[in-house]
């Protein structure tokens, strides 16, 4: 069974001006509700056009192939990618892999770790210990500052 139409809404307005509401069968109604929807959607796309420019790129294979490499890590489309190079480039700044970065800041946390261990087992003593897990934040936290400027 159909959803009753609001008498507010659009449709309705766009229904019973065209006379389907009073003397159509349900059948009009369902031809005349597809043609307002693909009225509305023909409209928002122009609306997106004007709003929006849109660029075809053609690729070589060999070219497909490198960006697919490229983003076979990634949760991220070819195009999505291809937006996001182009947006970098334009802005002097590279693109940046997240994984990558979560694998730097993996290591110096390990680095971290192994200092730790080091320490508790009296290979090292504390105050050099002491020095190196200092650097050892002070490493982390300036990569994950130059990372947000990027």
């Amino acid at each position: 069974m159909a959803r009753k139409i609001k008498q507010g809404s659009s449709i309705y307005s766009f229904l019973e001006k065209e006379g389907v509401l009073k003397y159509g069968s349900p059948g009009d109604i369902e031809r005349c509700k597809k043609i307002y929807w693909a009225n509305v959607r023909k409209e928002w796309r122009k609306a997106k056009l004007k709003e929006c420019k849109s660029y075809t790129v053609f690729l070589a294979p060999n070219e497909v192939k490198r960006i697919a490499q490229a983003i076979k890590n990634r949760k991220q489309s070819i195009t999505g990618y291809i937006k996001q190079a182009a947006l970098s480039n334009s802005n002097n700044k590279p693109v940046i892999d997240k994984i990558i970065i979560g694998q730097l800041r993996e290591a110096v946390v390990l680095h971290y770790n192994t200092i730790e261990r080091l320490q508790e087992d009296n290979e090292i003593s504390k105050a050099v210990a002491f020095r190196l897990l200092e650097d050892a934040k002070f490493i982390e936290s300036k990569m994950l500052e130059l990372f947000r400027q990027l």
